[in-house]
């Protein structure tokens, strides 16, 4: 399967230092996912958490660039444009907590990256739209609201619980 592909280089590919804890977005930064709210979330973090966001197009990063150093976390936080479909699974596999960050959807139209994301078996922090609920849900991901504390605090949770990451993995 190629959701078992390892990524055990790509820390080091994209500067991240030993023993950092990674909390991914791997996405667009569309008018769908709240991508400048994780940002935010990364000011509320243990200092060895890093947030990569991969995915997003150059006006976007920059924004995302801009907004970080204003923040003071602009070295906790990598950024990457488009990621070719056969390395998304080296992404994945180095993710310590995957985000979705989904403010709006249509109705039965479920967010694609949401099948990678539980086929790996990573834990979720999520805010859904209707139609994610049909394959998210208390036991395989913390679904939270669209708020910075509320992710920020689900994170945490994670970060610091390798039980509930395990339980909510394999329930993915």
């Amino acid at each position: 399967s190629r959701f078992e592909q390892r990524g055990d280089s790509l820390p080091k590919e994209l500067g991240i230092p030993d023993g950092s804890r990674i909390v991914l977005y791997l996405g667009s930064s569309d008018r769908y996912y709240n991508v400048d709210m994780l940002v935010e979330v990364l000011r509320k973090l243990p200092k060895e958490a890093v947030l990569v966001i991969a995915g997003v197009k150059a006006q976007d990063q920059i924004r995302l660039q801009n907004r970080a150093e204003a923040l003071g976390v602009e070295k906790r936080l990598y950024l990457r444009g488009r990621v070719d479909f056969r390395d998304v699974p080296k992404y994945l596999y180095v993710a310590d907590v995957l985000l979705n960050p989904k403010m709006r959807g249509y109705a039965g139209s479920v967010s694609a990256k949401l099948y990678e994301y539980l086929a790996s078996g990573k834990p979720i922090v999520a805010s859904v739209v209707p139609a994610d609920r049909e394959v998210l849900n208390e036991k395989n991901a913390l679904v939270v609201k669209a708020r910075p504390e509320e992710f920020a605090d689900a994170i945490i949770k994670l970060l610091s619980s390798p039980a509930l990451c395990s339980d909510l993995g394999r329930e993915a």
